[in-house]
């Protein structure tokens, strides 16, 4: 979890997630067109990525089920929904 302050939240910008695995955060950007990158949201159709800490960490286990832009239906799978 990420900790804004006195705010714990599962949701990270780009700009965390390239800090948490020591990338740039155009490598982000480049791995979000070619989707093989962490599973990312877009709440509220704001346009702004945001990545869930569920997850970035299956990403970083190696699963690449979720990966690039995702739905509901993904939450869902993994409980969160």
């Amino acid at each position: 979890m990420l900790v804004r302050g006195d705010i714990e939240t599962p949701w990270y910008t780009r700009k965390d997630v390239a800090l948490r695995l020591n990338v740039p955060v155009s490598k982000l950007a480049s791995w979000a067109t070619n989707k093989t990158g962490p599973a990312y949201s877009k709440p509220g159709g704001n346009g702004h990525p945001r990545y869930h800490d569920r997850f970035l960490t299956l990403w970083e286990q190696g699963n690449r089920e979720f990966v690039g832009h995702i739905g509901p239906e993904a939450y869902r799978k993994v409980g969160l929904l």
